[in-house]
């Protein structure tokens, strides 16, 4: 045993090391063993939740998120659709003055498929609030909901995602129409223009006729 020697108040004294060869040796039981583990992999495992848990509601947020923003562009798209189909009726009002019977026929035809878009729109825009309202108020996106299991609510958010497609893809379609509508009214207002502008002309034309012969016989 190595004394090492300490001076206190002018006296000697030797204190005793500890001896490593005296530390016994900690001896763990297997059941204590197995328990640590287990704590262990519970431990894990309720981490590993957690963070599927957080990484399953961000991307059920950012799905949410779309599909609001899809709904609100498609609200913006029949807002500007209803302004477009209501000024084409004006337009065609105008139009109809015409008594010519192949612009009354035209027209006739233009205002029922103005009527028809009109009532499309009506209809796609009641749909779109509805299912807006059903995203913003549903517990489809909601990871802690517990009125649903996870399969009734995947279904959930796969039947608004393809009713919030449908939507956009019959918008998509109805914006065709009516720029096809546009342009078939366009078109009769040119014949209108060309055909008062050929009226005019001929009527200048008599006048200068009749103002020549009348000088003529003068």
């Amino acid at each position: 045993m190595i004394q090492v020697p300490r001076v206190i108040s002018s006296h000697r004294v030797f204190v005793r090391e500890p001896s490593l060869e005296r530390i016994p040796d900690v001896v763990f039981s297997q059941s204590y063993v197995h328990r640590l583990h287990a704590l262990i992999e519970n431990e894990l495992s309720v981490d590993k939740l957690e963070i599927s848990k957080r990484s399953t509601e961000a991307l059920r947020k950012e799905s949410k998120r779309k599909i609001l923003e899809r709904l609100n562009f498609d609200t913006e798209k029949l807002t500007n659709l209803e302004i477009t189909v209501q000024d084409l009726k004006r337009k065609l009002e105008i139009t109809e003055k015409s008594k010519r019977a192949k612009a009354v026929i035209e027209c006739d035809k233009l205002k029922g498929q103005l009527e028809e878009s009109d009532m499309t729109i009506l209809k796609l825009f009641d749909l779109n609030n509805k299912l807006m309202k059903c995203v913003e108020n549903s517990s489809f996106f909601d990871v802690n909901s517990s009125f649903e299991s996870d399969e009734d609510g995947s279904a959930s958010r796969r039947r608004i995602s393809v009713q919030t497609r449908r939507i956009s893809e019959k918008i998509a379609r109805l914006q065709l129409v009516v720029q096809k509508l546009q342009f078939v009214l366009l078109k009769l207002d040119d014949e209108k223009e060309v055909r008062v502008k050929s009226t005019t002309s001929e009527t200048r034309r008599r006048i200068l006729l009749r103002d020549y012969l009348y000088n003529g016989e003068e």
